[in-house]
């Protein structure tokens, strides 16, 4: 059920962001589902945008091929995305662009991509990609904490 749900959790909580949807609203139009997985889009392609060399192990044109059919969406570590998100808003993230709150939201991204980390592990979906949600993972806690 889960792997069947995710995505549609994932396009509720990217539309929360937006003004124009009511917190919790537990149904998207077809345009604002459209809307959503644009924004979810960009910025997918912000984290490659600024952090290819690092993530040469991902065959982006397939994550994009797979990110746009409904059927293969299934396929991907929940993990994985959320964490390619919480990097991809967190490049974004600068004082011109989306400022504290961007990086506040970048967080939240690596929360749920941890927690659906430990959820893929309990559940045994172990695969390849659970291990590059890994990487990405730490990547992005690292990046958002300053070294003392």
């Amino acid at each position: 059920f889960i792997t069947q749900t995710w995505w549609d959790a994932l396009l509720v909580t990217y539309a929360e962001r937006d003004q124009n949807t009511m917190q919790g609203e537990l149904t998207l139009t077809y345009a604002r589902r459209v809307a959503t997985f644009k924004l979810i889009m960009t910025d997918v392609r912000a984290m490659f945008l600024e952090s290819v060399f690092w993530t040469s192990f991902l065959h982006i044109p397939r994550l994009f091929d797979t990110l746009q059919d409904n059927r293969r969406r299934q396929s991907i570590q929940p993990s994985l995305l959320l964490s390619i998100l919480s990097v991809g808003v967190l490049t974004q993230s600068s004082e011109a662009k989306l400022g504290a709150r961007g990086r506040e939201r970048a967080l939240e991204l690596n929360e749920f991509a941890h927690s659906a980390f430990h959820a893929s592990l309990l559940s045994n979906r172990v695969n390849v990609g659970l291990l590059y949600a890994a990487w990405v993972c730490l990547h992005s806690r690292s990046s958002t904490h300053p070294v003392d």
